[in-house]
């Protein structure tokens, strides 16, 4: 029998295009009205860093960002956010600050905060459905108007913008939501979400708005946090940092002297304040942390009781490149697993915290002494602190002999000492403190 000739396939093409209602749906969901905020505040503070580098301007670093501000208001019918952050120029806005991702050639230097390049079109979907933004460099304007329901029945996803080539509106930019989605508008009609929002910002920014930049909601100027530690002859905060891959960590932790709004909190109302603060590019990550999360019960770190009263830990992680950092894409969480995360917590944060909390053991023998003690400690700015790699307090063990403890003292050549010390994280560490912590590390892995 003749055989049946094949036939032969033709090429075609499956679509795998995501529908926009799916898009905006999955890049919505995980994120609060409150971290969409936030995000569009991040860019206002990125504008001001790269307005500031391309004016090339040297500024003191206390006072970075002083003249640069962003503006918030909230009602039920509508959200917007402006601010004099130099704008984005007509370019930016045309391949880069509309488009879903953030491409590596977009990295700039000066410790960003924006990373994957969808912070504010996440925002602006999260919160309502017309949205018009106008932005100005000195030389040039443009304008977006954007209605949701109109753009998802587009085929493209590119956004309609009028061009300006001369300034016609302020230095900066300018985003104002109205038609508010349901969530949005229902959060926005009562103050709790309000006040809410600037606790969190006069916590989170404290250290960008201590450097000048003012955030303002609904009139109300945010007054930052202002987070001491205390030192004395008897008290003496760590401060030290080391560099790992191209980020710098910085780490201060000690007795606390918590300062904010004005204000200052005594006692027990005070606890919701201590604890680990995590830090990426100068933004609050995670706030007073007493969870597995950062040292709480895990990898031999004590569990948070309220007897570690005064404790505040700060790790600040810095870099040029933002992808390098261990936050989530909400800026509101650590990725855990992250190794320069993991090495600061098992290298550095639970041997910080055990000091303290060692010592607060000791501090209910002699309750009164040690708050006198406390008290007349003198609050450091952070940055004011000197630097060390330990955290040094008063012992109240009255009588007791030191015959139940063995100094150990020997010598190593100089090169294996300092490679030891660079494997801990801390090239400078002292020898003392890095004897202890390798017989730490010892004895828990092989007699415990």
């Amino acid at each position: 029998m003749p055989s049946t000739p094949q036939e032969v396939p033709r090429k075609d093409l499956a679509n795998a295009e995501p529908t926009k209602d799916f898009f905006i749906n999955m890049i919505t969901r995980d994120i609060s009205l409150e971290d969409c905020i936030l995000d569009l505040l991040d860019n206002c503070i990125d504008g001001a860093k790269k307005h500031i580098y391309r004016k090339k301007e040297t500024r003191a670093p206390g006072e970075f960002y002083r003249g640069y501000w962003a503006k918030i208001h909230i009602d039920k019918d509508k959200f917007s956010i402006e601010d004099n952050c130099g704008g984005i120029s007509v370019a930016d806005a045309k391949d880069y600050a509309f488009h879903f991702g953030k491409s590596e050639d977009r990295l700039k230097p000066g410790y960003q905060i924006g990373v994957y390049g969808i912070g504010m079109k996440r925002a602006m979907f999260k919160l309502g459905n017309n949205i018009q933004i106008n932005s100005s460099t000195e030389a040039e304007s443009f304008k977006v108007d954007i209605d949701v329901q109109k753009w998802k029945n587009k085929k493209d996803w590119n956004f309609d913008m009028s061009v300006y080539r001369k300034r016609v509106f302020d230095v900066g930019t300018k985003i104002l939501i109205s038609d508010l989605n349901k969530g949005a508008k229902d959060e926005f009609s009562v103050s709790v979400f309000r006040n809410h929002l600037i606790r969190t910002i006069a916590r989170d920014y404290s250290f960008l708005i201590l450097k000048g930049f003012n955030v303002e909601i609904n009139n109300h100027v945010v007054t930052p946090y202002e987070f001491l530690l205390k030192e004395s002859a008897k008290i003496k905060p760590a401060r030290y940092s080391f560099t790992e891959d191209g980020v710098r960590v910085e780490l201060a932790a000690g007795l606390a002297d918590v300062k904010f709004n004005g204000g200052h909190k005594e006692d027990t109302a005070a606890v919701e304040y201590f604890g680990w603060y995590v830090m990426c590019n100068e933004r609050v990550v995670i706030a007073s942390d007493k969870t597995q999360k950062t040292v709480w019960g895990v990898d031999g770190g004590p569990v948070w009781h309220n007897q570690y009263y005064g404790f505040l830990g700060i790790v600040h992680f810095k870099s040029s490149d933002p992808s390098k950092l261990p936050w989530t894409t909400t800026k509101r969480d650590i990725e855990q697993t992250h190794p320069l995360y993991r090495q600061a917590v098992t290298r550095h944060m639970i041997g910080l915290t055990k000091i303290f909390t060692k010592y607060t053991t000791e501090r209910k023998k002699e309750m009164e002494k040690a708050k006198q003690i406390e008290k007349d400690a003198t609050p450091v700015k952070i940055h004011d602190l000197k630097q060390r790699d330990s955290i040094s307090l008063p012992s109240f063990l009255k009588g007791v002999s030191k015959k139940d403890e063995i100094k150990i003292s020997y010598e190593k050549p100089r090169e294996e000492v300092g490679r030891v010390a660079e494997a801990l994280g801390n090239v400078s560490m002292r020898p003392k403190k890095i004897g202890i912590l390798t017989f730490d590390y010892y004895y828990k892995r092989e007699v415990e």
